[in-house]
């Protein structure tokens, strides 16, 4: 085999092993109650034990979804919108922990500490086309500006209030995959297409609702 040739396969061979290197692992664990600093309102509507999820560098976020989900009176999914959640229908608590730089799904930094989470569609306007195929999306906002139970049904507001927990002028977001059958335990697992760490969860008793978010990940701008 001629050097060139020789070259060739094996800087062929380098790149497909680094294509198949296994992702930084993320692991998910039980989490203790609810936080302080949440009002008793909100804390009543969460679930006892949440989502502890660990970065290879350490402690990342944890988080409550609620006992029961809002959903829209005969909902149908579409193409592009796969939830029954009314705008602003609060979801969750997010506490992001000091250590590692959490991020939300556009890239921008989420600074430690409490926020809750609605459920967002996003626009259909010029800004948006191609940037997603789902419309599906949690919006967190600082609880110190949104520490009601209360669906939050303003969408100016709703961006507005988020935008300050992403520090820009853009609503901190976090993706949502369209559900699939939810096994009995929640799960944490790895998108290598994507490069994506997604929570398969479920939240609700009478009406059970599965939700697949990406908590760790950015989307394609």
């Amino acid at each position: 085999m001629k050097p060139y040739a020789l070259i060739a396969v094996c800087l062929f061979a380098l790149f497909q092993s680094a294509s198949r290197a296994p992702a930084e692992e993320y692991k998910l664990k039980s989490a203790d109650a609810p936080p302080k600093g949440l009002s008793d309102e909100m804390t009543a509507i969460l679930s006892g034990e949440g989502h502890h999820i660990i970065s290879p560098e350490g402690p990342l976020c944890n988080l409550w979804l609620v006992n029961s989900l809002s959903s829209k009176d005969g909902f149908k999914p579409d193409l592009r919108v796969k939830y029954p959640m009314p705008m602003g229908a609060l979801v969750g608590v997010l506490e992001v922990k000091k250590g590692p730089e959490f991020t939300d799904f556009r890239d921008q930094v989420i600074l430690p500490g409490l926020y809750t989470l609605r459920y967002g569609q996003q626009p259909q306007d010029g800004n948006h086309v191609g940037t997603s195929e789902l419309r599906d999306f949690l919006l967190a906002l600082p609880i110190e500006d949104d520490d009601s139970s209360e669906t939050l049904d303003d969408k100016e507001e709703l961006q507005l209030i988020s935008s300050d927990a992403a520090g820009s002028s853009h609503p901190a977001i976090f993706s949502l995959l369209p559900p699939e059958e939810q096994d009995e335990k929640s799960t944490l697992t790895h998108d290598d297409d994507h490069d994506f760490w997604i929570l398969q969860t479920s939240t609700g008793e009478d009406k059970p609702v599965s939700l697949r978010l990406v908590v760790v990940g950015i989307g394609e701008e």
